[in-house]
């Protein structure tokens, strides 16, 4: 009988998996390094209050503060890593699951068990990718209301006058006038200041989300982690002696 060989697909699954494991602990660090660098222990109203000072100057109101743009591309890069490293590692324990058998399942149910959290962890960090979109495209949005809007036309008249039998023969004239129409539109004061507090809002808003959804994914990241090492002889050898489905491939 052939004797079924370790296929370079499954070699390089373990060797990712092994590397994203390895890291754990660093891959956690920088999280937590991240989240105490953009979050430091201060309250909501302080926090408000900082973002709100920043729009006192007109010419800011256009712009993104240095911290979002910071925190969008900081949480968003942190969530891209983990999704990778979660999809790594629910194909490496798929690899490992054996062929269906009567009995002596527990191996493969501790498994699905590790691969169900996976999943799930996967898809809420999949959700929460867009956020820095849908941030940038309500700010964008909020601001647009709150400036200033102004509008120009401009329109051209053309008049041709021809004059027959005058002294020097027939004569054709033309002139053309040009008309430039500006219109530009303020908020009321009133208005002005709901709209500024709109955009504050905002800021707030996603401060939260971002806080909210890097400190939850370091803990389920870890959480999923601390599973695989407490479990990993019943996840590389569910049945026991023998490795699971990643070590005896018909590829």
């Amino acid at each position: 009988m052939k004797r079924f060989q370790k296929s370079a697909y499954v070699t390089a699954v373990e060797t990712r998996s092994k590397s994203v494991l390895s890291a754990g602990e660093t891959t956690l660090a920088s999280l937590v390094a991240t989240y105490d660098r953009l979050f430091p222990v201060t309250s909501p109203s302080a926090v408000e209050a900082a973002f709100a000072s920043s729009l006192v100057d007109p010419k800011n109101v256009s712009k993104i503060s240095v911290w979002h743009d910071d925190a969008s591309s900081s949480v968003t890069g942190h969530l891209i890593e983990l999704i990778e490293n979660v999809q790594t590692l629910e194909g490496w324990i798929g690899l490992n699951i054996p062929p269906m058998e009567d009995g002596n399942n527990f191996g493969v149910s501790v498994q699905l068990q590790v691969v169900k959290m996976l999943e799930e962890l996967r898809e809420v960090l999949s959700k929460r990718v867009d956020s820095a979109v849908d941030y940038y495209k309500s700010r964008a949005e909020a601001t647009e209301k709150l400036l200033a809007r102004s509008t120009q036309t401009t329109t051209s008249t053309e008049n041709k006058v021809k004059s027959a039998g005058g002294k020097d023969g027939d004569e054709n004239k033309s002139s053309e006038s040009t008309t430039v129409e500006r219109k530009s539109t303020v908020s009321g004061d009133i208005d002005e200041h709901l709209r500024l507090k709109g955009v504050v809002a905002i800021d707030m808003k996603y401060y939260a989300e971002w806080k909210a959804v890097l400190r939850s994914a370091t803990d389920r990241y870890a959480a999923v982690l601390d599973q695989i090492e407490k479990n990993k002889e019943k996840i590389t050898k569910p049945r026991g002696g023998n490795p699971g489905g990643a070590a005896m491939s018909m590829f």
